[in-house]
């Protein structure tokens, strides 16, 4: 138990002091919360979320959080104390020029931002990982984060985004989270 407090204690340290992307904004942000079995990953923070110092700190949060405290019966304080929350980047990667919207992180952000996730995923073991988005999603389920894929495989982690899932009723997940 102490080795991977130690474990997750370093995997803090290493995440803050990341700055691998030269093209994001701000420092790393992370809803770190120690032995919990159940991770929630995002896109990547908004453009307000280094400034309240944690993920889905605003507009989607909001929406997010009240989807959770509907269905679950879960207030944001609760789900933020039980539910580590990570995300594909953890540095708002800006706006997209184009179209007026946040830019989607590229593939070298997601390598490098990848090793982050990779090793809360084997420090945490978790049980039921949520992926909230179509980005979050398809890294999640493709292992594209970085090297170690195969250990997700062999987790036993249940992902939300599995249709065996989808259908399960709410209260089913917040036994899981509570």
């Amino acid at each position: 138990m102490v080795a991977a407090r130690d474990a997750f204690a370093r995997h803090l340290e290493l995440l803050f002091a990341c700055r691998a992307c030269p093209n994001v904004a701000g420092l790393p942000v992370t809803g770190a919360v120690r032995g919990t079995r159940v991770i929630l990953v995002g896109q990547a923070p908004g453009p307000h979320e280094a400034k309240y110092a944690k993920p889905f700190a605003y507009t989607a949060g909001k929406r997010m959080f009240g989807w959770f405290a509907d269905g679950l019966a879960l207030s944001e304080e609760e789900f933020r104390e039980r539910v580590h929350i990570a995300a594909v980047i953890r540095c708002f990667p800006g706006k997209d020029p184009k179209a007026g919207g946040d830019r989607v992180p590229d593939a070298e952000e997601i390598s490098r931002c990848g090793e982050h996730l990779d090793r809360e995923i084997a420090i945490l073991a978790p049980k039921l990982v949520i992926a909230v988005g179509t980005l979050a999603a398809s890294v999640i389920l493709s292992g594209r984060s970085g090297e170690a894929a195969e250990r997700r495989e062999g987790s036993g982690a249940q992902r939300a985004t599995d249709p065996s899932l989808s259908s399960a009723p709410l209260r089913q997940l917040r036994m899981t989270v509570g």
